[in-house]
């Protein structure tokens, strides 16, 4: 996980279109396992971030989805 973000936040590598929306969904599922994490670790002290970032994370699913 930690080497696929490196290499697309990596300002030197030249993304294609594709490669761009490969990576957008990339980072979208790596949250969708750090979020859980994020919750068992956290949950009790950050409980409304939590809960926002699930919200953002189906928000932009959604968003996604209806450009498809």
């Amino acid at each position: 996980m930690r080497e696929k973000a490196r290499h697309l936040f990596d300002a030197r590598n030249q993304l294609t279109d594709e490669n761009l929306a490969t990576g957008t969904h990339l980072m979208r599922d790596f949250l969708g396992l750090l979020i859980p994490e994020a919750e068992r670790r956290f949950g009790r002290f950050a409980p409304a971030g939590i809960e926002e970032a699930r919200r953002r994370l189906a928000a932009n699913e959604a968003v996604h989805a209806s450009r498809l």
